[in-house]
């Protein structure tokens, strides 16, 4: 479940991303640096099991919500921060790699292991 609960967060994520890529020929190469570094900063915060360094990538809002792979609500910052929580606390460890590298491979979906 954890597996693909990250999986479903990740493709959420990088699908917003192509999609914008689709609509136009290219992006602006500072929107490019931008999304690789947000995409390194995500990737960072799982291989440290960091739930404060994900949750500040999205928002400190208390208006936050966050839909689980499951179906479950989530809302509130301390709602949505506990679920990082857990969802690290049941991993030892986890590695994966940014999209862009997959995809220049043309190796899709990206690969998220345990």
């Amino acid at each position: 479940m954890q597996k693909r609960f990250l999986l479903m967060l990740l493709s959420l994520f990088l699908a917003g991303t192509l999609a914008v890529a689709q609509t136009t020929n290219t992006l602006p190469s500072d929107v490019v640096a931008a999304n690789k570094e947000l995409d390194h900063q995500l990737l960072e915060g799982h291989r440290l099991l960091d739930r404060d360094k994900v949750m500040a990538l999205f928002t400190s809002s208390p208006d936050i919500f966050f839909i689980a792979p499951g179906g479950e609500l989530h809302r509130g910052f301390d709602e949505v921060r506990q679920t990082w929580r857990e969802f690290f606390a049941s991993l030892q460890s986890i590695h994966g790699r940014r999209w862009s590298d997959r995809f220049r491979s043309g190796n899709l979906p990206p690969t998220i292991e345990r």
